[in-house]
């Protein structure tokens, strides 16, 4: 039997917290899509990522409680912006920057496909509620993304599960190739 691929997920700090912090149910539901979850702490340095991400077969990029500086789409912060993490911004520029280089696939969930969606020359509205989900594939490598938390749900509804276990697919065909 194979072995399960290793998932990357980010984990979150905001400025007050002194810890580290990952909602419990992005490893559950990477877990329930057949892969390995394993935690990244926000280490915004090439080397520790090029260490780690080395032995890693895909990443899922998280939702966070921070919104993304709108300098790096070169906006000016709309009144409405909510709180802003630096080291949160460098880790995933990092992590996007490795994962294109070495094309590994990537899922972004809520923050992490707007993270996604910025490395890749986009704009964010910044007062955003809500909004349909939205997916990404580019002919390079996989890559997939929601505005949305199908890990909240994965557990009750086939269509969030699925995310997961696609995600893995993909994941799985990469190191077949």
């Amino acid at each position: 039997m194979p072995a399960k691929p290793l998932i990357g997920i980010q984990v979150r700090k905001l400025a007050e917290q002194n810890e580290y912090r990952l909602n419990h149910k992005y490893s559950e539901a990477i877990y329930a899509g057949g892969s390995i979850p394993i935690m990244l702490p926000l280490i915004p340095a090439r080397d520790y990522l090029e260490a780690v991400l080395a032995k890693l077969d895909g990443i899922v990029m998280s939702g966070c409680y921070s919104d993304i500086d709108p300098k790096l789409y070169a906006e000016t912060a709309h009144p409405k912006l909510g709180q802003l993490s630096e080291v949160r911004d460098q880790f995933d520029w990092l992590l996007l920057e490795y994962a294109h280089e070495q094309k590994i696939p990537l899922m972004g969930i809520c923050r992490g496909f707007q993270a996604l969606n910025v490395y890749r020359g986009g704009n964010l509205i910044q007062d955003l509620s809500s909004q349909k989900p939205e997916s990404l594939q580019l002919e390079e490598h996989y890559i997939f993304g929601v505005q949305w938390h199908p890990e909240r749900t994965w557990e009750v509804d086939e269509f969030s599960l699925s995310i997961f276990r696609n995600f893995t697919q993909e994941v799985v065909a990469r190191k077949t190739d």
